[in-house]
C-alpha cells in the first residue's frame, strides 16, 4: 500500500504530522502553529486504518481562541494587571503563544531570547518553577507564578505587576512617612513655640499631635479594612494580633475570635504542623510568597496564596501575611489540567476503536482507558437483558470493592431504574447525576457508592443498528465533575462505540455470509463433478457514454486487464463489452434505467485482454442521487464461461439421451418420489397403446392391473424399487394381455426408473422348451424299459408310461406286424413271440 502525501500548498502545514502518523500509525497532534490562511490552530491527524493498512488519514482543526485562550485570560477576581500566558521553547528563544492581555496580536509573533535574565517566560524556558519576581514583556516588576505542563513543551505563567499587589503596603507606607514630616515640622514648630509661649503651648500642642496619630490610625485600619486580600498580623508567638474585615469575611470568625487563634489554627489540621518551616522560610529569606490550604469556620476546604514577610513595629518582630483566595485561579488550573486529559481521553479511545477488532477487547480497553487515561474512579459497561430488563455490568475498571457484584439496576421507570443508567436506556442518549449524596434519584445505591468515594456518575446509551443493547457508566471522586466538556465527550465516544459495535455487526455478518456461502459451495461440491468457480470482479461505472469506471477490483486481471487500464480512462467498460453484445447491453441498461428498476442482472459476452471469448454474468445495482438522478451503476460480473459451455453440454446430452430412450426396444418410464407415473419414452406407447400424454393423466397402473391384489403388488413393487425383476400380466389398451417384465431402478430424490420388456416371445419359446423336454423324458423312460425290463413286462411298462404321460387309466399297447396288422397282445409268452422282437427270447 502506498500513501500520496503531496498537498497543495495552503496544506503545506499538516506535512509533517502526517509524515510522523504514517511512520508510527498512532495520532499525533501537533503544537500551536499559524496555518497558511494565517489563522493560530492545533491539528489532530488521525489514522484510519483496516486489517492493521492505513487507508487515510482524518485531520482536525481545533481553533483556539474558542476556548483554550478565553480560558487562558479568565481570571478569579477583578485586576488591572494580572494574566496568564502560555509559552514554548523554540530554538534560543522563547515564543508567547497565546494574545497577551496588554498587547495586541501577540500570539506566535512575540518572542525573547532564552538568557533574558528577569523574563518570567524565559525562567521557565530555564527550568525554573514556583513564585519568582521579575520583569514581564513590558519590562514592568512582576510576581508570577511558573510551572511547567506535563506532557508537552508549554508553560504556564500566572503573573500580577508587584505594584497592584504590594499597593496597600506602599500608600499605608506613604501616609506614615508624610505624617511623620509633618510629626517632625510641627514639633519643631512647637518646640520653638514652646520657648515662646512656654507650657501652655506645649499642651496644645501634644494634643494635635494626638490628634494627627489617631487620623494615621484611622487611614491605615481604613487601607487594610477595605483591601481585597486577607492581611492579619501576628506576633513572634504566632499569635494573631490584628486582623482586616476581609478576614473576616473570608474565614467566618468575628475579629475577636480570630484575634485568640494561632496562625497555624487557619490551616487544615494536617498541614499545621508545616507552619514553623515555612515561617522559617520567610525570615530567612525576607519574605516569601506560598501556596497552602486555609479551613473557614464552617470547614470549607479552600486553596490560599500567602505572601508573608516579617516587620519590625517599635520593639517587637511581627509577622504580616497577605492572604489570597486563589480558588477561582485553582479551578482554571484544573480546567486546564481537565481538558488535556480529555483530549488524552478521547484520543486514546479513538485508537482502541480502530485497533482493536473485537467487542470484548474494546469494552475491557475503553473502561481502562477512562480509569488510566480519563481520571475517573470507576468506569464499566452493561448490557440489557431483554427477559428480565436488568442491566448486568459485563466490564469494568477502577476501584470496584465489591459494588457492581451488588448493584442493581433496571430499566424500567422504578426505583431502580430511575439513576443514571436506567434512565440513560429509556432515553436513548446519555443522564448525569452530579451529587450521589443529595441527588434522591440515587437513594437505592447512594451509601455502598459514597462508601467506595463515588461522587458523581454519568452513563450513555450504547446502541448497535439504531437499538440500545446497553450503556458505558463512569464515575468520579468528586462532585460536579460532569461539566458540559465531559457530557460532550461521553456523548462523543458512546457513539463511537456504537459506531465500532455497528462496524463489527457488519464484518459479523459478512463473515457469516460468507460461511454460508463457502458452505452452499461446499453442498455443491457434493453433488457436482465439476466445479466452476470464478471470484466475482466489482465495478462502478458513471452514469455516462462507454461507462467510465470509476471503480474496479483487482481480480480484473483474470480478463487480461489490469485496473489501471480501465481507471485511467482509457479503456470504458463498454470497450471490454463483445461488439456484437454491446447493443442489446445497452439496450437492456437503459430499459431497466427507463422502468426504474434497482437490480437487473444480464448475461453477455466480454473480449479478454488477449483476444478471447468469455460470457459472464453481471448483476447491476442503479445508484441514484437524491433528485432521483442516475449517476452510477455498480456491481459485480461472473465469468460463466464454463457454465454456459457446461449448459451447452448438457443440452446435447439431453438431447442424445432423449434420442436413445425414444429408439431403444425396451420401455421406460419414470415415477416421482410419490409413485406416481410422470413421463414414458415411445417404446412404452408402441407396446401398450397409452401416449405419454395419456399416462400421466389417468391411474394408468390401474389401468394396465385391474385386479385390485396385482395393482396393489404392483405399486409396492414400484416404491420398492430394488432393482429386481419381476414378471407381469399387462393389459394393453385394446384389452389383450401381454407378458412383460419389469425392474425398477431409485434414484438420489426418491423418484425411480421403471425398464420393462415384451416377454411374449420369450413365454412361447419357454413353453416350447418344456414340451421338447417331456417327449424326451418320455422316450428315454420307454428305452430304459426297453433295455432293462422282462420281455414279458416290457408291454405292460411302456403302456403304463404311456397312460401316465397322457393322464389316462385305461389303454391298449399295440403294433403293427409284418403283416400289417394291429395286434394288440397279452403280456404272454405267445404275445412275446409274436412280436419276433430280435434279441429277446421268452423265459
Amino acid at each position: 500500500m502506498s500513501v500520496d502525501l503531496s498537498f497543495p500548498y495552503e496544506y503545506e502545514h499538516y506535512r509533517d504530522a502526517i509524515d510522523e502518523v504514517v511512520g508510527t500509525r498512532e495520532i499525533v497532534f501537533s503544537d500551536l502553529h499559524v496555518n497558511s490562511r494565517g489563522d493560530i490552530d492545533i491539528d489532530i491527524v488521525i489514522p484510519l486504518m483496516e486489517k492493521n493498512e492505513l487507508y487515510g488519514l482524518l485531520v482536525v482543526e481545533i481553533d483556539p481562541h474558542q476556548f483554550l485562550f478565553p480560558l487562558i485570560q479568565s481570571w478569579p477576581t477583578p485586576s488591572p494587571s494580572a494574566e496568564t500566558v502560555l509559552v514554548r521553547l523554540e530554538g534560543e528563544y522563547v515564543v508567547f503563544l497565546n494574545d497577551l492581555r496588554h498587547c495586541r496580536d501577540t500570539a506566535l509573533k512575540l518572542k525573547y531570547p532564552v538568557d533574558t535574565e528577569q523574563l518570567p517566560a524565559a525562567m521557565a524556558a530555564r527550568g525554573s518553577e514556583g513564585i519568582v519576581e521579575g520583569f514581564d514583556y513590558r519590562d514592568v516588576p512582576v510576581l508570577a507564578d511558573v510551572r511547567r505542563i506535563p506532557d508537552s513543551p508549554w508553560y504556564i505563567i500566572t503573573k500580577i505587576d508587584q505594584d497592584e499587589v504590594y499597593a496597600p503596603l506602599r500608600s499605608i507606607a506613604l501616609h506614615v512617612g508624610f505624617s511623620a514630616f509633618l510629626l517632625i515640622i510641627v514639633a519643631a514648630f512647637g518646640t520653638a513655640l514652646l520657648w515662646r509661649n512656654h507650657r501652655a503651648v506645649f499642651y496644645r500642642r501634644q494634643y494635635e499631635l494626638e490628634l494627627e496619630r489617631k487620623g494615621l490610625l484611622e487611614r491605615f485600619e481604613y487601607v487594610t479594612t477595605h483591601a481585597n486580600d486577607v492581611i492579619l498580623l501576628c506576633d513572634s508567638s504566632r499569635r494573631i494580633v490584628e486582623v482586616n474585615e476581609k478576614a473576616v469575611s473570608t474565614y467566618g470568625y468575628s475579629r475577636d475570635e480570630l484575634l485568640r487563634m494561632q496562625v497555624e489554627d487557619l490551616r487544615v489540621p494536617e498541614l499545621r504542623p508545616h507552619i514553623e518551616q515555612d515561617m522559617a522560610k520567610s525570615r530567612e529569606s525576607d519574605g516569601l510568597v506560598y501556596e497552602t490550604l486555609h479551613q473557614k469556620k464552617d470547614g470549607t476546604v479552600f486553596p490560599v496564596e500567602v505572601s508573608s514577610r516579617y516587620l519590625q513595629i517599635g520593639e517587637q518582630i511581627h509577622a504580616q501575611g497577605i492572604i489570597r483566595d486563589i480558588t477561582e485561579r485553582k479551578k482554571a488550573e484544573a480546567g486546564i489540567a481537565r481538558l488535556t486529559r480529555l483530549y488524552a481521553f478521547l484520543s486514546h479511545v479513538n485508537q482502541t476503536i480502530v485497533r482493536v477488532r473485537d467487542r470484548d477487547g474494546l469494552f475491557h480497553e475503553i473502561c481502562r482507558i477512562a480509569v488510566v487515561h480519563g481520571g475517573f474512579r470507576l468506569a464499566w459497561i452493561g448490557m440489557i437483558e431483554k427477559e428480565t430488563g436488568l442491566v448486568t455490568p459485563s466490564v469494568s475498571d477502577g476501584y470496584d470493592d465489591g459494588y457492581l457484584d451488588q448493584l442493581v439496576v433496571s430499566t424500567g421507570d422504578d426505583p431502580f431504574g430511575k439513576g443514571p443508567v436506567g434512565t440513560a436506556v429509556r432515553q436513548a442518549g446519555y443522564h448525569v447525576v452530579n451529587d450521589i449524596e443529595h441527588d434522591p434519584d440515587m437513594r437505592p445505591w447512594k451509601d455502598e457508592a459514597l462508601k467506595r468515594g463515588y461522587r458523581s456518575s454519568a452513563a450513555v446509551s450504547i446502541k448497535l443498528k439504531g437499538e440500545t443493547i446497553g450503556v458505558f457508566s463512569l464515575y468520579a471522586n468528586e462532585p460536579e465533575f460532569f461539566g458540559e466538556d465531559v457530557i460532550e465527550l461521553l456523548v462523543e465516544i458512546g457513539e463511537d462505540i456504537s459506531f465500532a459495535l455497528d462496524t463489527f455487526e457488519i464484518e459479523r455478518e459478512r463473515k457469516h455470509a460468507e460461511e454460508a456461502r463457502m458452505a452452499a459451495l461446499e453442498r455443491r461440491e457434493e453433488l457436482e463433478a465439476i466445479i466452476s468457480h470464478s471470484p466475482a470482479v466489482v465495478f462502478l461505472w458513471k452514469a455516462a457514454e462507454g461507462w467510465p469506471v470509476e471503480y474496479v477490483s483487482e481480480n480484473i486481471r483474470q480478463f487480461g486487464y489490469s485496473p489501471e487500464d480501465l481507471l485511467s480512462g482509457r479503456l470504458p467498460f463498454a470497450g471490454i463489452v463483445h461488439p456484437e453484445d454491446l447493443p442489446r447491453v445497452a439496450g437492456e441498461v437503459r430499459r431497466h434505467s427507463d422502468e426504474g428498476r434497482s437490480f437487473f442482472s444480464q448475461e453477455y459476452r466480454v473480449m479478454t485482454g488477449g483476444g478471447k471469448i468469455r460470457w459472464v454474468d453481471d448483476r447491476t445495482r442503479v445508484r441514484r442521487d437524491a433528485a432521483g438522478r442516475i449517476t452510477h451503476y455498480q456491481g459485480i460480473i461472473l465469468d460463466i464461461t464454463e457454465r454456459r459451455q457446461a449448459e451447452e453440454d448438457l443440452r446435447e446430452q439431453k438431447e442424445i439421451m432423449q434420442t436413445i430412450l425414444d429408439n431403444i426396444p425396451i420401455m421406460v418410464a419414470f415415477f416421482n418420489p410419490s409413485g406416481r407415473l410422470e413421463w414414458v419414452n415411445r417404446c412404452w406407447e408402441k407396446t401398450l397403446g397409452w401416449t405419454c400424454e395419456e399416462s400421466r393423466s389417468r391411474d394408468i397402473i390401474r389401468d394396465l392391473y385391474p385386479d385390485d391384489s396385482t395393482c396393489t403388488a404392483v405399486m409396492d413393487f414400484i416404491r420398492r424399487a430394488d432393482g429386481v425383476w419381476g414378471d407381469f400380466k399387462t393389459r394393453l389398451r385394446d384389452g389383450t394381455v401381454l407378458d412383460t417384465s419389469w425392474a425398477n431402478v431409485p434414484l438420489s430424490d426418491g423418484s425411480n426408473i421403471g425398464i420393462g420388456q415384451d416377454i411374449s416371445a420369450r413365454k412361447r419359446v419357454e413353453e416350447a422348451l418344456r414340451t421338447s423336454r417331456a417327449e424326451l423324458a418320455l422316450r428315454n423312460r420307454i428305452a430304459d424299459v426297453f433295455l432293462t425290463a422282462p420281455d414279458q413286462d416290457m408291454f405292460a411298462e411302456v403302456l403304463d408310461i404311456f397312460l401316465e404321460a397322457m393322464d389316462s387309466r385305461y389303454g391298449v399297447f399295440a403294433y403293427i406286424d409284418e403283416d400289417d396288422a394291429l395286434v394288440a397282445p397279452s403280456m404272454t409268452g405267445v404275445v412275446w413271440e409274436k412280436c419276433n422282437v430280435p434279441g429277446k427270447s421268452v423265459r
